[in-house]
């Protein structure tokens, strides 16, 4: 929430920002097994980034920290104000 805070802060008045986020809710309808679970959601598969160019790209890649359903995103934001 931190982020989008600062986002509004700094938009101007008829800035749009556009947001996207992993839907929990269809990822737990997707879910058939871990291993099939990691390598579409969460691009972890050390295994395809080799060289240098995929060791910097690993840099960059990350599990996300929090998912939401669309429905508990738009709370959040509304009751932080945002």
């Amino acid at each position: 929430m931190r982020i989008l805070k600062e986002i509004k802060r700094v938009l101007t008045k008829d800035g749009i920002v556009r947001i996207v986020l992993p839907d929990l809710k269809i990822m737990a309808e997707k879910y058939i097994d871990e291993e099939k679970f990691n390598d579409i959601y969460t691009v972890m598969i050390k295994e395809k980034y080799v060289g240098l160019l995929g060791k910097i790209k690993l840099l960059f890649i990350r599990p996300h920290q929090w998912m939401y359903t669309k429905k508990y995103f738009c709370k959040d934001i509304k009751r932080d104000g945002i």
